[in-house]
């Protein structure tokens, strides 16, 4: 048995020979996982052998897929019996696996892929760095979005959060890592990625307006889509952890930290934070004002994107449901943030070309039946708005948009503040 080991361990064996001795060593291992006999000698041939198998996995990667595979089996069927050798080797070896660049989980086919994520329910601990791989991992679409979903719900079952409620297998991601996994997984894009974009301009890749410091960078519909399947199982995750105040708190530092200041943010990013910060806030909970100023900017972005579409555009105009949904939410849900958001709209930074959209959003909002009691709390900074458009125009003819808003706003008048008269008797 030593004998034929020595001559397994060296390096350029022909595949064929070594896919043979592997169905060896497979076979005596598990006739000794069958409690048959085997003696001490081979015993600890085999124990060097396992201990092996993670390293050999890194060494082969794509060379063999095959070969590969049949590795992966191996340490699966080990990992899964906790045979210490295979454990302490393939958590030394996690990082080179799964390696967002040229680890084995991003090079091997779809279904080694799938084992490869499965193993990760056995890797004994997960560091801060090994998560930040596998958020990458996510983030670059080179897993498909089912192993994607499931990768972050075997963390979700690895982190304490859900070891509270379901205690057979003790906590092995510390808290702060895994938070810090869901929010860099949750951006959708790598902070590298993020200072690349802020050099962009122009069109096709950028959606500008002069009225919000932050600028849209529209993502392709592939890539848009992959981030939002991705954010919704993020969103899951988070809604399970106990303290949402807390869960707040550090999402809420979380883009503090690494998104305001930004001037270019991808539109699937914004979409996806508004999406989630809707469903984790509640009416009472107050943000801090640099993060309610970024979430308004982006939200009055991703509005005047969306009333800025071209009809032709028919890669971008499939995002307007969600995008749309997510702005409503997060306008209804937070009082706050559609004040600072009105607040912040100085009509006269608009061009001429921008007043009209501006125009229409506004008259969306004040008709829009969820955003009734919060538009009616901000009459004044509506009015306001109103008040600066008229007299921005007042010298020029009439034009369809302006008739449409003049008309809107006295509906929004007479419904939320009967007895207050046109909005001709304002000024």
């Amino acid at each position: 048995m030593k004998a034929v080991y020595t001559f397994y361990q060296q390096r350029n064996l022909p595949f064929p020979v070594r896919t043979l001795l592997l169905n060896f060593f497979a076979r005596v291992y598990q006739e000794g996982e069958m409690n048959l006999h085997i003696n001490r000698s081979q015993s600890k041939v085999l124990t060097c052998w396992l201990a092996g198998l993670p390293q050999q996995l890194v060494l082969l990667g794509l060379k063999n897929p095959e070969l590969s595979e049949q590795l992966i089996g191996i340490i699966y069927s080990a990992a899964s019996r906790a045979n210490k050798e295979i454990l302490q080797s393939l958590q030394a070896a996690a990082p080179l696996i799964y390696d967002p660049l040229d680890g084995a989980v991003v090079l091997l086919p779809p279904e080694s892929q799938q084992h490869l994520i499965q193993l990760l329910y056995f890797v004994p601990h997960l560091p801060s760095n090994l998560l930040a791989s596998l958020s990458r991992c996510c983030i670059m679409g080179k897993l498909s979005v089912e192993l994607t979903t499931t990768l972050i719900r075997i963390l979700r079952i690895r982190s304490s959060f859900v070891a509270w409620k379901y205690p057979a297998q003790g906590s092995s991601v510390s808290d702060v890592g895994y938070i810090s996994f869901l929010f860099s997984t949750l951006t959708g894009f790598s902070s590298e990625e993020m200072s690349s974009l802020q050099s962009i301009r122009g069109k096709p890749h950028i959606n500008q307006t002069l009225l919000s410091p932050v600028q849209l960078y529209l993502t392709d519909l592939e890539q848009f889509s992959h981030h939002w399947t991705m954010a919704e199982v993020v969103s899951q995750c988070l809604s399970t952890i106990p303290s949402q105040s807390q869960c707040i708190d550090i999402v809420q530092s979380g883009i503090c930290k690494y998104l305001v200041g930004l001037t270019v943010v991808p539109d699937s990013t914004a979409g996806v934070i508004l999406c989630v910060f809707s469903k984790l806030l509640d009416q009472v909970y107050v943000l801090n004002e640099n993060a309610s100023r970024f979430l308004a900017s982006l939200c009055y972005s991703l509005l005047y994107l969306l009333l800025t579409i071209e009809r032709e555009d028919t890669e971008h105009i499939q995002k307007r449901d969600v995008l749309w949904n997510s702005c409503i939410s997060i306008l209804s849900t937070s009082l706050q943030i559609l004040r600072v958001m009105l607040q912040t709209l100085q009509v006269n930074h608009a061009s001429r070309d921008e007043l009209p959209v501006l125009a229409q959003l506004l008259c969306l909002l004040m008709q829009h039946r969820q955003l009734q009691t919060h538009m009616k709390t901000s009459e004044f900074l509506v009015k306001q708005i109103v008040k600066d458009i008229m007299v921005l125009k007042s010298d020029e003819a009439q034009e369809q948009w302006l008739t449409d808003l003049h008309y809107n706003f006295n509906v929004y008048l007479a419904t939320h503040s009967p007895g207050s008269g046109a909005v001709s008797t304002l000024y």
